[in-house]
């Protein structure tokens, strides 16, 4: 069978469009998974911002003498409806199984940051030291935010929440 260099460019031409369409296929869909990557990583590192003065705080508290201690109760709660934000933006990229896990160590922090008597239960009850169950209940929420990035959950498509 005799080829023609007609033929041959014909050929050539239409591999290369066919390479150029799969390299813009995969070009469109690596752009969008680290796009996605991106989103995430901001969302984390917003929300781990957010929480650090609260956090800062406690450990001062922690660390302070008896004389002019810090109050933590009191920044908590003037911080709570910033901490609310946060963590309701970082809620689209908490996978669905997590979601429950995750709504529960917000409730379990809400109510700990909003009752200064419960905090204070809280800690005698489980032998920490001051602000202890905040800053554990502010751990479990952040322990939602990782850095770990892994590609197929980048590309798990979107789910709606279902709550």
């Amino acid at each position: 069978m005799d080829v023609s260099v007609y033929q041959l460019s014909i050929i050539a031409g239409g591999f290369t469009i066919v390479g150029a369409l799969i390299g813009a296929l995969v070009s469109y869909r690596l752009s969008k998974v680290f796009a996605k990557n991106n989103a995430i990583i901001n969302a984390q590192a917003k929300l781990r911002a957010t929480f650090a003065p609260s956090l800062a705080q406690i450990y001062l508290a922690q660390k302070h003498g008896n004389h002019d201690r810090p109050d933590i109760n009191s920044f908590v709660k003037e911080n709570l409806l910033g901490h609310a934000s946060a963590v309701e933006e970082f809620r689209p990229h908490i996978p669905c199984k997590n979601r429950v896990a995750y709504q529960d160590a917000w409730e379990n922090y809400r109510k700990i940051a909003n009752d200064s008597i419960e905090s204070a239960t809280e800690d005698r009850v489980k032998g920490v030291e001051l602000g202890g169950a905040l800053e554990k209940s502010i751990h479990k929420i952040l322990s939602f935010a990782k850095s770990e990035f892994c590609l197929s959950m980048a590309l798990e498509p979107s789910r709606p929440s279902l709550e």
